[in-house]
């Protein structure tokens, strides 16, 4: 089928079609668990629950073939930030986190390709001033950011935590 969809959940705000893959880039320093990570895991489940084929990528001195265990049970690929901006110029792509201190560098040219980036919380807010400067489209995951951000000048969208609830074991309590 040719029929498209505006997809709010991969922050793209790009026409999609269903199975189109969508590239998450995760700039973070080294290995990370916590917070970042689980969004990430977040995003791509909530993607692929509604057919898109998300794709997770880090970027690298150069690419690599092998995929990489990125945790939770999803894969990674690690790509030359050359090969990065050519991925995220001819497909849908998503700056999931970049820690911006670490990781301006390779993420700027992702911005530059069109790719918007998520703002958690204010600890993201030194990108603001080159979204702002760039017309980069930010996209807000607290309505409280959203405000902030577009007060600093951003094209700051808020879309809500792709958060999907797990059941948790159920833990028999016993008396000794």
């Amino acid at each position: 089928s040719h029929h498209r969809e505006t997809c709010a959940c991969c922050c793209c705000r790009v026409r999609l079609r269903m199975r189109d893959t969508v590239a998450l880039f995760f700039l973070v320093p080294g290995r990370q668990l916590g917070g970042c990570t689980s969004f990430v895991v977040h995003l791509h489940d909530g993607l692929m629950k509604q057919g898109y084929d998300p794709k997770i990528y880090r970027i690298g001195a150069r690419t690599s073939p092998v995929p990489r265990d990125f945790g939770y049970g999803l894969m990674y690929t690690v790509l030359s930030r050359v090969d990065a901006v050519a991925l995220a110029r001819s497909q849908p792509s998503l700056v999931a986190y970049a820690f911006w201190k670490h990781h301006a560098e390779d993420a700027q040219p992702l911005l530059r390709a069109g790719a918007p980036i998520v703002i958690h919380d204010p600890a993201e807010y030194a990108s603001a001033s080159f979204c702002a400067a760039h017309g980069v489209r930010v996209i807000a995951i607290r309505p409280g950011n959203a405000d902030t951000l577009r007060g600093m000048g951003c094209d700051a969208q808020y879309i809500p935590h792709p958060y999907v609830p797990i059941e948790a074991p159920v833990v028999e309590e016993r008396c000794f």
